[in-house]
């Protein structure tokens, strides 16, 4: 039996926004997720589980429709879907009530319930949240039962607040395979319990890869693997200067190294090591180059310190040198002595 795992898809949410491709990030989930049934149907996937907060928020109708037509693109798929913390059920909502087609089976009620799929002699165990939190440790008591001969548990949960629960408890439950929501990035533990992490990333701290799991289970064992997906990724770069780097040089610099690791990728750019003393970064340039949230530099000037100090052993800036030499600073500090060095001497020069 071939199945494939994803959580956390948050159809509906607008990432990032302020910035300019975030218009673009929302319709991208939107089209992750349909890959992703079109990935169901030409691997001929049995079970697609989607493990909480397929929507980022409750549903409208028109919402319901379009999952529905994209689900369609896989009718041989059998799904089951657990709501969870963003997109819980209440009480006549579109989504507790909407009419899904044969192969698309929903947990309708907050209790832990059971779905057998005869077709694939599965039983899946699910409940699916009617308030935005869960204190309760409902997946504790969950256990396989007689009826299928492949035992799945579903839902949204693990963290304080989200249906916690003890993972050795729920290892020794010894389900074929637990797949869970509630993570925004891949997680495996012990006894198959399996977070996919989110399909897309969702925000700028959603470094790394991101994707589905996809695995076969036969014969009373089961394998398992990550599937890298997502169309772009948020990435942290780190670029350390040589003192004699130019401006043009760094520009040039971090346009191959985004052309080199993606294009469609979204940037955080540090800016380590040292720059000439008398040509101080400009970063404006550097946030233009690509996707790029934002570019902190944290160079310093590179000076000789040695030879700054002979030279200025009489003035106010050899005494200021001096002051800093008899303390042990931490990079925040000598980041602070390196500002100071610097208007020190912008301020002799101008007097000169």
């Amino acid at each position: 039996m071939k199945l494939i795992h994803t959580a956390d898809v948050h159809l509906g949410l607008c990432p990032d926004p302020g910035y300019p491709w975030s218009r673009t990030r929302a319709s991208e989930i939107w089209d992750t997720f349909r890959m992703l049934l079109t990935v169901c149907r030409e691997q001929k996937t049995d079970l697609l589980l989607i493990s909480g907060n397929l929507f980022d928020r409750q549903p409208s109708l028109e919402d319901l429709q379009r999952v529905e037509e994209i689900l369609n693109l896989a009718p041989q798929t059998e799904v089951v879907m657990t709501a969870g913390s963003a997109d819980y059920l209440t009480p006549g909502c579109p989504y507790a009530d909407f009419p899904w087609p044969d192969h698309v089976h929903l947990f309708r009620t907050p209790e832990l319930t059971s779905i057998y799929l005869e077709r694939l002699d599965v039983t899946v165990h699910g409940m699916s949240y009617d308030a935005p939190t869960r204190e309760d440790r409902i997946f504790e008591s969950a256990f396989p039962d007689d009826e299928g001969e492949i035992q799945i548990l579903a839902g949204y949960g693990g963290e304080p607040h989200q249906a916690p629960f003890a993972p050795a408890q729920l290892e020794e439950a010894c389900f074929d395979y637990a797949a869970l929501g509630g993570r925004k990035t891949f997680a495996s533990l012990p006894g198959n319990l399996y977070y996919p992490g989110a399909l897309e990333p969702l925000g700028l701290g959603d470094t790394g890869p991101h994707g589905y799991i996809a695995g076969e289970i036969r014969d009373g064992s089961g394998s398992f693997r990550f599937v890298p997906f997502s169309v772009r990724t948020y990435e942290n770069l780190k670029i350390v200067l040589s003192g004699d780097l130019s401006q043009k040089e760094l520009e040039e610099k971090l346009r191959a190294l985004i052309r080199r690791r993606g294009p469609q990728n979204i940037y955080r750019i540090r800016l380590e090591g040292r720059h000439r003393p008398t040509e101080p970064i400009d970063t404006a340039p550097l946030e233009v180059l690509g996707n790029i949230v934002s570019v902190e530099d944290r160079t310093v000037p590179d000076y000789d310190l040695r030879r700054l100090a002979d030279a200025h052993k009489d003035d106010v800036v050899g005494m200021y040198m001096a002051e800093f030499a008899r303390q042990k600073p931490d990079a925040e500090s000598r980041r602070a002595f390196y500002a100071g060095l610097d208007a020190l001497l912008r301020d002799g020069r101008k007097k000169m």
